[in-house]
């Protein structure tokens, strides 16, 4: 798993609606492991499996000995589709993937 997983900060944990303009959300634990999705995430075992590798390589590149705050969140965007928040909350992970704001129709 990752070492950071244990952020315990407030956030709405609805997979179904965890930021505006969401596209699709998912919810793994903290070894990887689908436990729900939603939406253009569901199914997307390729993605999960991409996502959960970059917050691991995230955790060993933002470690530092003596670090006191755990690794809690990151976003990848794309310039004109869409973009991953992805979140630590409780030992699981959570990502929504949203509408960029720089999507064209």
């Amino acid at each position: 798993g990752i070492r950071g997983l244990n952020y315990k900060g407030n956030m709405a944990l609805d997979v179904n609606n965890l930021v505006p303009n969401q596209l699709g959300g998912l919810v793994m634990d903290q070894d990887g492991a689908i436990l729900q999705a939603s939406g253009a995430l569901r199914g997307a075992t390729a993605e999960s499996a991409v996502i959960f590798g970059m917050l691991q390589d995230a955790d060993k590149v933002l470690s530092t000995d003596g670090k006191s705050e755990p690794f809690k969140r990151l976003t990848v965007s794309f310039e004109k589709d869409s973009q991953y928040r992805i979140t630590i909350h409780e030992n699981k992970i959570y990502v929504a993937k949203c509408q960029s704001s720089n999507a064209r129709n």
